[in-house]
């Protein structure tokens, strides 16, 4: 009679294949780098330079372009590792980058949300909205969507071991395979509240 082969000899056989991230997101961040950098510098100078009326709209979106260009500043760090699959800025500059990159996620999905309640206000309520949708109410809105982000991205980058060594190869990871403890002990707790911030809050808006 035949055997057949145990499931988990097929799961201990598993090699894992992707090499093609590393040429694939060089590619994609050079490409997000000038494009971003391009367009957020223009948006700044419109805001700063170009545009006479300054109101509460202005104020989340000049601090959407700042949110952004906080991850562009760090995106050729990222496009030299990814070619070079070896990060030699060191532990505390991968901690920078992995936090700015969730700043900019999550704050840029707050700033568009704050942006879409404003602009529902201003529509559908604009007399009653009058006394809500000003610059100062603004900024304070802004204050705490940044408190708010940080205190998710910070602990995201700066708690957890965000380099791993390859002993082999001589290379240091950067924001790669994170250990099984980090996930219990930290990483799931902080992925579940930044979701719940960051998505399912803007998303029932």
């Amino acid at each position: 009679m035949m055997s057949t082969p145990s499931p988990v000899n097929f799961t201990a056989n598993c090699t894992k294949h992707d090499d093609f991230k590393y040429p694939l997101y060089s590619t994609v961040f050079s490409i997000v780098f000038i494009i971003g950098l391009i367009t957020n510098v223009v948006a700044i100078y419109i805001f700063t330079c170009s545009l006479k009326l300054r109101n509460e709209t202005t104020t989340y979106m000049m601090n959407l372009v700042v949110s952004d260009l906080l991850f562009v500043f760090t995106l050729p760090l990222r496009v030299f590792y990814f070619i070079n699959v070896n990060w030699p800025f060191g532990a505390p500059l991968c901690k920078i980058s992995v936090s700015l990159f969730y700043t900019n996620m999550y704050g840029s999905i707050l700033f568009l949300t704050c942006i879409s309640v404003d602009r529902f206000l201003a529509i559908v309520h604009p007399f009653r909205s009058r006394m809500l949708r000003t610059k100062r109410n603004a900024r304070i809105v802004c204050a705490a969507v940044w408190v708010l982000v940080l205190s998710g991205s910070l602990p995201t980058g700066f708690m957890l071991n965000s380099t791993t060594s390859n002993k082999k190869d001589n290379n240091t990871f950067c924001f790669e395979n994170f250990s099984s403890n980090q996930w219990k002990s930290h990483l799931s707790k902080v992925v579940i509240f930044i979701e719940t911030v960051g998505f399912f809050i803007p998303l029932l808006l």
